[in-house]
């Protein structure tokens, strides 16, 4: 048949072109009827048996409630950072602390050289002296009217003078013992024995207390946003106070054992970066974080009682996003679902699912609107775990 068709083709084509159309569409549908049903028949003679469905996991959508994360680089410094200065210009004779060392409050960090103090100090000791003798002396001449009031009060005022003059001399060799202003840790130690010092030299060292740190970090405008319209509360400052706690991932991507919270909310948008920093505070008991250390700061997103489904389960087609739903006869149909985030590979849906749908969990890539499974009753958890192991 198809043998004739083709001469009658290749006639009527000489004959006239406006018949070809028609033919073609003839021979190629006998030809497409031909090939399935020799397929067919191959098919049953050799005894091979139709495809059995697919069988693939399949779940059934639940709500629960997770918690998502979102990072931001940071920056850590004690919460009192303070530099240590020399008041006066001399030698440092002698450094009693070491870099790393923990001191308290008032305890003895540098020592300077005092010789040229001291010689200042009984220079000035004389000067009182004599002061004073000239004060003793005058004192029963005015009572006698011998000399006038005047001078005796002139000689006092030297006096005062030559005092004063001592007690500065005194305190410049009480500045030379210098000492640390709070508890801390000493950081690095700029300059060491034999080194000229003075007010107008760079700081000797840095002494942080670290029992708390400040972690800064920022977030650009738009993250700012909707983290304030997230959060609970009628003004920012009643939002900060009811802000969660965040945490830290460390430099070696661990995550720090204690929770820290955002005390403070810069009230200006940065002006170079477009970002508005953030100041939280931490406790570190056993001194983990040191000044200077950086991180990421963790800041949660808590999901109450909302539909979860792994993100695997989800396909794309014409940007739009889509799962195969389970039929009661394990058929499968095409739903079109909105997706808020994405949290451990767990696809939180907030449009298109309802609770108790039933829908295949992997393999969705081989699937067809209407084709029939096997459903393997599965969970949402079992299925993303087998994926992070499988790609682990």
């Amino acid at each position: 048949m198809i043998a004739l068709l083709i001469v009658e083709l290749k006639f009527d084509f000489c004959s006239g072109i406006k018949k070809n159309t028609y033919f073609m569409k003839q021979l190629l549908m006998i030809l497409s009827v031909t090939l399935l049903m020799s397929a067919c028949s191959a098919g049953a003679e050799n005894g091979r048996p139709a495809m059995p469905p697919m069988a693939l996991p399949t779940l059934t959508v639940d709500t629960v409630s997770l918690v998502d994360y979102t990072k931001y680089p940071a920056s850590v410094e004690g919460v009192s950072n303070i530099n240590i200065n020399a008041k006066v210009s001399g030698y440092i004779n002698q450094v009693l602390v070491d870099e790393g060392e923990r001191v308290k409050k008032g305890q003895s960090l540098f020592k300077l050289e005092t010789q040229s103090f001291n010689q200042q100090a009984n220079a000035a000791k004389a000067m009182v002296s004599a002061a004073q003798v000239e004060v003793d002396r005058l004192k029963p001449l005015v009572k006698e009217e011998i000399v006038s009031a005047i001078q005796l009060k002139t000689a006092e005022a030297k006096l005062e003078s030559a005092k004063s003059n001592l007690a500065a001399i005194r305190a410049n060799i009480a500045y030379c013992n210098i000492t640390a202003p709070v508890d801390g840790v000493v950081n690095e130690i700029r300059f060491r024995e034999g080194s000229l010092v003075g007010p107008m030299t760079a700081k000797l060292t840095t002494v942080s207390n670290i029992d708390q740190v400040y972690v800064y970090f920022a977030m650009n405008e738009k993250a700012f946003l909707q983290f304030i319209k997230d959060a609970e509360g009628e003004n920012v400052t009643d939002k900060i106070e009811h802000l969660p706690k965040v945490k830290l991932l460390l430099a070696d991507d661990t995550t720090y054992p204690y929770e820290g919270k955002i005390e403070t909310i810069t009230g200006s948008i940065d002006k170079m970066t477009g970002a508005v920093q953030f100041r939280a505070v931490f406790p570190n008991p056993d001194h983990i974080l040191r000044n200077g250390s950086s991180g990421q700061v963790m800041v949660p997103k808590e999901y109450h009682q909302v539909m979860v489904i792994p993100a695997m389960s989800i396909s794309e087609l014409q940007d739009r996003k889509m799962v195969y739903a389970v039929a009661p006869n394990d058929s499968v149909f095409v739903k079109y679902i909105k997706v808020e985030a994405i949290v451990n590979n767990r696809a939180v849906v907030n449009a298109g699912l309802k609770r108790h749908d039933k829908i295949v969990g992997q393999g969705v890539g081989k699937l067809r609107p209407g084709m029939t499974i096997k459903p393997i009753p599965s969970t949402t958890d079992k299925v993303v775990n087998s994926f992070s192991t499988y790609f682990k």
